[in-house]
């Protein structure tokens, strides 16, 4: 395919995926993002933002309530339309990093391979649902890649000696784009390392002192970023740099509460994203040193990160995000070797199961049993107690509604004595059992989640259990 179709694609799936998938991924991106950007018409403005932003910094949900409050300002006064403008947004823009992986292969001559990293980036079944939320990982995602690319075009500039005087200004723009990523995701800071890295793997190859006389760009341009951001800090929440220390002091005291995983948990995690199940197909080796010398930064970046992540003790899949187009990008020469080993047919059903689920995924709405709920009870005159049987509602995702409701109440044990005419009892799929026999009440609504949802459930219940089905039941009318 040609770089317009398969960005055409790319476009095709995040729209599809802003608009059909209105819910959320976790529980951190509603947390700390989304109820601080939607509905607008409720948020009393970037004071209570900063002030509710804990330890992150409030750039990012400030950035984004400037789009929810023009999609409020447009006529949307429904957090859902909102909240989708937003993903619409963050979306379209992440197409920028398709563009980046083809342009990466591109000013090497090597076509193919530009071809397939875009088209990995494109249409991975997971990319254009991740590409369209607003958690931090995702944030952090482009400015990060870019940085990196920025570094590798830099270097391939330094190599084939087509610099000029304004070459250095490509460190300036990929330190400045690897701070932006670390305001969302304050570790893909620690990816500066690989500048100086770099330069002294160049130096003792070359044993040429004017290959270290860059670094004094690096240390200046890092230098000013920190300073800017810090100074934004300072102007925003009112101490230099108050975020990076929060951050810093919060986990290095709590972040083990959250569990420990093993060091290489990440590498399952790893091997299952690139599906590296269906690219063993032994067709002879290809030339590595050929295939991947000048993709020293995306090398080391990605190892780099993937090694302080992995010697951190509490782990989570999402950590890993920042780096999928990084990851994308290298398998690249691996699939072009299979393409041109005659595995063409495996890998074109590959890339249509691939979209097939990446459809899929869009168009099934995450966490639509507890947004389903509050959307439910929006609107309604008469909305009593809502009462949750025990854990039935875990997560209660208000900022879909664009007024008031009522606080989850709680019931441990079964009582009917305590519910009333308007009362809502909602009770999850796994403690129905306790209610079958019931005769006092009538089920009223349910909100279930969808076929990937309810598979991601089946494959873990004991994490996912809270994806179930909700039920929603009433005393019946006398």
């Amino acid at each position: 395919m040609t770089l317009g179709r398969i960005l055409s694609l790319a476009v095709f799936l995040r729209i599809l995926g802003a608009i059909f998938n209105p819910g959320f991924l976790s529980y951190d991106d509603y947390q700390s993002v989304i109820r601080l950007v939607i509905p607008a018409q409720n948020i009393s403005g970037i004071g209570w933002i900063v002030q509710e932003s804990e330890l992150r910094s409030p750039l990012v949900r400030i950035v984004l309530f400037f789009l929810s409050s023009m999609g409020y300002s447009l006529g949307l006064e429904d957090p859902i339309h909102q909240l989708r403008l937003v993903y619409l947004f963050v979306g379209l823009t992440s197409i920028l990093s398709v563009y980046l992986a083809y342009r990466s292969f591109e000013i090497l001559g090597r076509i193919r391979e530009a071809r397939i990293a875009a088209t990995v980036l494109s249409l991975h079944f997971f990319m254009p649902y991740l590409n369209t939320r607003v958690m931090f990982e995702n944030i952090g995602m482009l400015p990060f890649f870019a940085s990196i690319y920025f570094c590798f075009h830099y270097f391939y500039k330094i190599k084939n000696k087509s610099f000029s005087k304004w070459t250095h200004l490509l460190i300036y723009l990929s330190v400045a784009l690897l701070g932006i990523a670390s305001v969302a995701r304050p570790q893909v800071g620690a990816i500066i390392l690989i500048w100086p890295l770099i330069f002294f793997i160049k130096f003792l190859k070359q044993k040429k002192i004017a290959l270290l006389k860059p670094l004094g760009h690096v240390v200046l341009s890092g230098v000013l970023v920190f300073l800017i951001i810090g100074f934004v800090d300072q102007y925003l929440r009112g101490s230099f740099h108050q975020t990076l220390r929060l951050y810093f002091e919060y986990n290095m005291a709590h972040s083990k509460d959250y569990g420990v995983k093993p060091f290489y948990y990440y590498l399952p995690v790893l091997l299952g994203l690139v599906q590296f199940p269906f690219l063993i197909r032994f067709k002879g080796w290809p030339n590595f040193k050929e295939k991947y010398a000048d993709l020293l930064p995306f090398i080391l970046s990605f190892i780099l990160f993937f090694a302080l992540h992995s010697l951190v003790g509490h782990k989570e899949e999402r950590f890993l995000y920042p780096t999928l187009p990084l990851v994308f990008v290298l398998i690249s020469p691996w699939i072009a070797h299979l393409w041109e080993s005659g595995c063409q047919r495996h890998l074109q059903l590959l890339g249509i199961a691939n979209v097939i689920m990446g459809v899929a995924i869009c168009l099934s709405p995450a966490q639509w049993n507890v947004v389903g709920l509050v959307k439910h009870f929006e609107g309604q005159a008469n909305v009593g107690k809502i009462i949750s049987y025990k854990d039935s509602v875990g997560m209660y995702p208000l900022a879909y509604s664009r007024e008031p409701l009522p606080a989850i109440q709680y019931m441990e044990e079964k009582s009917m004595d305590t519910l009333q005419t308007n009362d809502s009892l909602v009770v999850r799929k796994d403690y129905l059992e306790a209610f079958v026999n019931e005769s006092q009440l009538t089920e009223t609504a349910s909100f279930c989640p969808g076929p990937l949802e309810s598979f991601v459930i089946f494959l873990n219940p004991k994490k996912n259990r809270r994806r179930d089905c909700l039920h929603i039941f009433q005393l019946k009318k006398t």
